[in-house]
């Protein structure tokens, strides 16, 4: 069996035919998928943060101030891990860490102003890659697209 055939067989449709093809094709769309990505990582990593590091600016962006155990809930790593995370932020000026008065165990992390005009520079990078990952889909089908991410998030943690 020659390349064609195997190609043919395993992209044949159920009733034996073959699927419609789009324009671009299968695999060219996923290659703009993983540069979009890659595009998006090497942006992060531009401005010094890693995935973590990001997660944590955004989850405090979103919920305001917050106790350094809920932020590794909110990301969903290992309170041991966030603390050298935090730490990090911390030295960079990104993250403030203040002992909570009421109880002296725990932190309570707060975006610094460094912070958060950082957090809205990698926002506008996000969604300037966004919007070129998914410019193809019309408003509705992203809408979909974002709420079928959100539920697959939720029962993974």
């Amino acid at each position: 069996m020659d390349r064609g055939d195997r190609r043919d067989r395993l992209t044949a449709a159920p009733d034996g035919g073959h699927p419609p093809r789009s324009g671009a094709g299968g695999r060219h769309r996923l290659r703009g998928l993983r540069r979009g990505l890659r595009r998006g990582r090497r942006r992060s990593a531009s401005v010094g943060g890693q995935p973590h590091h990001l997660a944590v600016l955004m989850s405090l962006g979103r919920v305001g101030p917050a106790h350094q155990q809920r932020v590794s809930e909110l990301i969903g790593v290992d309170p041991r891990n966030t603390v050298a995370v935090v730490g990090l932020l911390q030295r960079r000026g990104l993250v403030e860490r203040t002992v909570d008065p009421a109880d002296r165990r725990r932190h309570t992390l707060t975006l610094t102003t460094d912070g958060a005009d950082l957090l809205a520079k990698l926002r506008a990078q996000i969604d300037a890659v966004e919007a070129v990952m998914l410019g193809g889909l019309p408003g509705h089908e992203r809408d979909q697209l974002h709420g079928l991410l959100r539920r697959l998030a939720d029962t993974l943690h």
